[in-house]
């Protein structure tokens, strides 16, 4: 089975896909903050880490213990390992782990936690 979950919002934009049986994490597409929200000068303050706190719920929702992979831009990887504790699997390709998905669902899905 394979399910795609586009979404838009005020803050932002996410496109996660998943895959039951084989995979056991959730794929993050693409993760973007609403033109009004990037930089230090955005609307509001942790979009991003917000939007990957949302796929981290996701990925529990289906089975995946909150796991969630993703490719990052290369000038990003050091900040979503410190923003996301993300962890490095190549130069691009990185993923949160069950702890960390706990720490962001508590953090910014304040009502989940």
């Amino acid at each position: 089975m394979y399910a795609r979950d586009v979404r838009h919002s005020s803050i932002g934009y996410w496109k996660i896909s998943w895959k039951s049986s084989f995979q056991f994490y959730t794929h993050v597409d693409i993760v973007e903050a609403a033109p009004g929200n990037v930089g230090s000068n955005g609307k509001f303050c942790g979009v991003g880490a917000h939007l990957f706190a949302i796929a981290c719920k996701l990925s529990w929702d289906v089975g995946n213990e909150g796991y969630v992979q993703f490719t990052a831009k290369t000038d990003l990887v050091d900040h979503y390992a410190e923003t996301l504790n993300a962890i490095s699997i190549d130069q691009h390709t990185m993923y949160i782990d069950s702890y960390g998905a706990v720490a962001l669902i508590k953090k910014y899905l304040k009502e989940e936690g």
